[in-house]
């Protein structure tokens, strides 16, 4: 009986160090293990340090390429002003951060006498809302035969930011002119992003 007992238990020891010794090394897969950030890895299990965050990314000097609607403006349904509205945009943009996931977008324009700053939301995976009820004046411009025009621009619109430095940007622009004979017009436009 001692030695079915021995042998039992040579064996058990032996089985169990074999089952122990086939058991599988954890692999380490580097990579981005936080979920906020844009390059998440969800099969990341040790974090490199490369995670990217869209607050981070959307703050800095960016080139900005705006492809925009001009508007006609009217009396009496005759064009007697046209504004090119891609003018008003300048060719580079800074962005900073205003607080956590809100970004102020700067818009400054020598030719219309435009400095003014805009509030946007941006969410983990990089989308760009700007907020509401935002506007700029543009004062001064020349109309022929009827003088100073000033105008009061209203926007809104929303986009995205990439992680290889790129987002775009669709505004929806509506002018408000000071002279009441004139017609209120709308125009749009789809802005670049490039760093």
């Amino acid at each position: 009986m001692k030695n079915i007992f021995k042998i039992s238990t040579v064996l058990f020891i032996g089985v169990s160090l074999v089952v122990s010794s086939c058991k599988k090394e954890e692999v380490l897969i580097d990579g981005c293990t936080d979920g906020s950030a844009m390059n998440y890895a969800s099969d990341a299990n040790s974090d490199d340090g490369s995670c990217v965050f869209a607050y981070d990314l959307a703050q800095g000097k960016w080139n900005i390429d705006p492809t925009c609607d001009s508007v006609g403006f009217k009396i009496f349904g005759q064009v007697v002003y046209t504004l090119d509205v891609a003018s008003i945009f300048p060719s580079t943009s800074d962005i900073s951060g205003n607080s956590q996931n809100v970004i102020s977008l700067e818009i400054n324009s020598d030719s219309l006498g435009i400095e003014e700053s805009f509030l946007a939301d941006v969410t983990n995976n990089g989308i760009i809302t700007l907020r509401d009820n935002q506007s700029f004046d543009i004062d001064g411009i020349e109309v022929p035969d009827f003088g100073s025009l000033n105008m009061t621009v209203k926007l809104s619109g929303s986009g995205n930011i990439d992680i290889s430095n790129t987002g775009t940007l669709a505004l929806q622009l509506e002018f408000v002119p000071s002279i009441a004979l004139l017609s209120t017009e709308s125009s749009t436009c789809q802005i670049i992003f490039i760093r």
